[in-house]
């Protein structure tokens, strides 16, 4: 028997006779447990925190449980049918068979310390089954947060509650006007800059003049017309999620300017109109309707004020929970998410009373901290209100809160991209500025994605233009002088991912120049090589207005060791005869290459050389590393990688499984390491 069900938060599941927009699932055949006596639960209970399996199904209940329309065991069949599909495909001969009494299916706690809150469902099989491991690379295990109501025995040890919440709850508006207010009141930290500003346009929200409602108009700001110091306005933090269908252009300027109704906008954008109404302020900034979109030199003129026009506003609006203009964030929120089933289990609490608990998808969306250009306006903003997928968030140069009050009762990883976002946010604006702070930022930054690769450097500018304020150092597209050589030590995490570029990014020797994840190599440093010095460094800006946005060109000349590079594990590289040690072999070295794809053609008809940046070090067995550098001409190179050299990894012993052939490895890795860069002069080189 079927049984679908509604709640609402605070009410125990059972009791419920209320709409809500997710159902919860229940019948007989996933709300009984049926396990073998070799089967019991294996609780691991340490300081009345456990861990382990959930519950645990018969292939046999799994199948006819799908057959007979159970929501939950049809969802773990089809999983079942994809692992056969891929083994299948992947099988010569025998395709593989469900035999019902070979497989279970598990579901099981992902934590084993601090909370129990999501659960992983996997299925598992018999000896001989299946050829390989049943958790194939290509398949996702399905993820659950499991949750507990109030009241329930299961609420002992499951502490995340279902719940639903609508942000146009007058509890919600009166709460964030409450944070503005106190803000405001008691936070010296979270003052307005001294200096007065304002953007070059803002939009100005009318609420009475019109009969059809809220009407909206460009104002462009003239400060014989407006009074800088008491314009108070708000800014807007979201994800475009493609072209925008209204725009500021040539051709809507003038239409804007007389106003149109807040009900033509797209629903981010009319929820945040609403939203900025609601706190009292009459005035918002949003970028596709203050800066001219067919306007190369309006865009660059307004990106480089981008820092002072975060930092400048009351309030930053963070459409958290919107991939797009038109999906809006004001919409009801819950957990079962709206439109998605739950599923409710049995469970036996560590004290042996009998409850339950619901199994919700573990999915918290969050597309504005995927965006490239969110990050940079929420480290720059003075005070940010996020509209999560779970609640409001409220954060500001003195706090970080809350709407609701008992957060445990949040999924944890919501709370903790709050936190480490927090934590960033406080970061560029302390007095530490070295290498390994910026290159947080770049880290965090290069992670998210954006919709125009060319906004590359432009969407980081702001936060390069704070942190410049504080330092005195010179920025070189993306690095800074005082970081180098050091900084340029990253290497790029998706290689397959860089094609043929149309246009120029930056040099060579920036993260800039790549598409997607940057990581630097910090934890591989030694000491800097003494004869490697840095002559020169120069960059130069797409746009004057602009000097911390995109660049036009880039040069970096060092004087150092080079030596001429072989890597037979790169096919692409040229085959050299590397007799005496003539070239520096990398075989053994960890090579981080920027390009995958483009790299037969970057490299043909080139010579490839490595760049000692740090010496190796006999006392960690680090090292060297440095820049994997190529050249046509000899005159002018071009970065194509990073390596270094690392002593021997657990990896290594256990593929290995042999210590002699261990230490011959380990012998032969210290002798490259030791004559690397030995009959080497020091060299200027110019590298573009």
């Amino acid at each position: 028997m079927n049984n679908e069900e509604s709640f609402q938060p605070g009410e125990d599941l059972e009791m419920s006779n209320s709409s809500f927009p997710g159902l919860i699932h229940s019948c007989s055949f996933c709300n009984v447990q049926e396990l073998d006596p070799s089967m019991e639960r294996n609780w691991k209970v340490n300081d009345d925190v456990f861990s382990g399996t959930l519950i645990r199904y018969r292939g046999s209940r799994i199948r006819d449980g799908a057959l007979e329309g159970c929501a939950f065991f049809k969802e773990a069949f089809d999983s079942l049918q994809s692992i056969l599909e891929t083994h299948e495909n992947e099988e010569t001969s025998d395709s593989p068979r469900f035999r019902p009494e070979n497989w279970t299916y598990e579901l099981f706690f992902s934590e084993y310390a601090e909370r129990l809150e999501t659960a992983r469902g996997t299925w598992r099989c018999a000896m001989g089954e299946l050829r390989g491991d049943v958790r194939h690379p290509e398949q996702k295990e399905r993820s659950y947060f499991v949750l507990a109501c109030q009241g329930n025995p299961a609420a002992e040890s499951i502490l995340i509650r279902p719940f639903l919440h609508d942000f146009r709850w007058q509890e919600s508006a009166s709460w964030a006007r409450q944070r503005l207010y106190e803000c405001e009141m008691n936070h010296p930290d979270c003052a307005l800059p001294s200096s007065p500003f304002l953007p070059g346009r803002l939009l100005e929200i009318n609420t009475s003049s019109e009969e059809s409602g809220m009407c909206v108009r460009v104002h462009l700001v003239i400060s014989s017309k407006l009074d800088t110091a008491r314009t108070k306005y708000a800014t807007l933090s979201y994800c475009w999620g493609g072209p925008q269908e209204f725009q500021l252009n040539g051709g809507t300027e003038d239409i804007l300017k007389g106003g149109v109704s807040a009900s033509i906008l797209p629903k981010t954008i009319r929820d945040a109109v609403q939203v900025t109404s609601n706190l009292g302020i009459a005035w918002i900034w949003i970028d596709s309707l203050c800066i001219r979109q067919d306007s190369p030199e309006d865009k660059a003129t307004e990106v480089a004020q981008m820092h002072r026009i975060y930092a400048s506003s009351l309030i930053t609006l963070s459409a958290s929970r919107a991939g797009s203009c038109s999906q809006g964030f004001l919409h009801q929120c819950s957990l079962p998410a709206p439109g998605t089933t739950g599923y409710r289990l049995p469970f036996a609490s560590p004290s042996g009373r009998l409850g339950s608990v619901i199994l919700s998808s573990s999915q918290i969306n969050s597309p504005v901290d995927l965006r490239g250009w969110t990050y940079q306006e929420h480290l720059l903003a003075r005070r940010v209100l996020r509209f999560t997928d779970c609640e409001l968030h409220w954060s500001c140069g003195s706090i970080s809160m809350h709407e609701n009050d008992t957060i445990q009762s949040l999924p944890s990883s919501l709370v903790r991209l709050l936190d480490k976002t927090y934590k960033m946010y406080k970061g560029i604006r302390a007095e530490d500025r070295d290498c390994r702070n910026w290159m947080d930022i770049v880290e965090h930054y290069t992670y998210r994605k954006l919709s125009d690769e060319l906004d590359r450097l432009p969407a980081i500018s702001g936060i390069a233009q704070t942190w410049a304020q504080t330092s005195n150092d010179r920025y070189l597209a993306g690095l800074w002088k005082s970081h180098l050589p050091l900084g340029l030590l990253w290497s790029h995490e998706q290689p397959h991912r860089q094609g043929e570029f149309q246009a120029y990014r930056a040099p060579s020797w920036s993260w800039a120049s790549t598409v997607g994840f940057v990581k630097w190599h910090d934890f591989m440093l030694t000491e800097v090589d003494p004869m490697l010095e840095v002559v020169s460094c120069i960059t130069q800006p797409a746009h004057s207005q602009a000097p911390y946005g995109a660049v036009q060109s880039g040069s970096l000349t060092v004087r150092g060791l080079v030596q001429q590079t072989v890597s037979h594990g790169v096919p692409e590289f040229p085959t050299l005869m590397n007799e005496d040690n003539e070239y520096l072999d990398l075989d053994l070295a960890d090579v981080h290459l920027d390009f995958w794809e483009t790299l037969a053609s970057k490299v043909e008809g080139s010579r490839i050389f490595s760049l000692q940046i740090c010496c190796f070090d006999e006392t960690t067995g680090k090292g060297p590393s440095g820049l994997l550098i190529t050249t046509k001409d000899g005159k002018e190179f071009s970065r194509i990688g990073m390596f270094f050299f690392e002593p021997p990894q657990s990896h290594d012993i256990e593929e290995l499984n042999d210590f002699e052939a261990l230490l011959e490895l380990s012998e032969s890795r210290k002798f490259v390491q030791r004559s690397a860069f030995q009959d080497s002069v020091p060299q200027v080189i110019e590298i573009i």
